[in-house]
């Protein structure tokens, strides 16, 4: 890996703690962002799935990240709108379950969400295209057993991201 790899890869991860840590504040990275995101978060040691062949082979090749069943997956790259069965972890071991790249198109309806839990405070609205209101109703459906759940990040075309960490509650206002 050389120097110019380090520092993205710490600069994408940084980014993507602060969208944690700060649910619906877009956040945006340089071109390229999707293979950025997966080569800074997936390694040999964990599993992942994509909806998109090609973006799954180019992760098998860079990262060495096992390729797995939806449901079994640690990492989930998604840009069509429907939402596979998903690990939310167990009472014992909550943080083994998935983390949704959730990959948006600039096209259909704009949502405005309304966001409330833990980095927000008392509420927080954000504008957001290519999800429809049926994935909001689902995403809060995952999440409403907490600490179990999806955590998820929302990445537009043009590389700008936002986090939803399962703690947080979402809909559509």
């Amino acid at each position: 890996m050389i120097k110019g790899e380090v520092l993205l890869t710490q600069r994408v991860f940084r980014e993507l703690m602060n969208a944690m840590a700060f649910p619906g504040v877009w956040k945006c990275l340089p071109e390229g962002c999707v293979e950025h995101i997966a080569y800074t978060l997936l390694d040999g040691y964990v599993s992942f799935s994509s909806d998109e062949e090609e973006l799954a082979l180019w992760i098998e090749r860079r990262t060495k990240s096992k390729r797995v069943a939806p449901q079994e997956a640690d990492f989930l790259f998604l840009r069509k709108g429907t939402l596979p069965s998903l690990k939310v972890g167990t009472p014992e071991y909550p943080e083994k379950s998935a983390t949704v790249i959730r990959l948006l198109k600039s096209e259909g309806e704009m949502l405005t969400l309304l966001l409330r839990g833990p980095g927000i405070e008392n509420f927080r609205v954000v504008e957001v295209q290519g999800l429809s209101p049926w994935e909001v109703k689902l995403i809060g459906e995952l999440n409403r057993n907490f600490p179990l759940g999806v955590d998820f990040v929302f990445v537009r075309e043009d590389c700008c991201l936002f986090g939803l960490p399962r703690s947080v509650k979402v809909e559509v206002i």
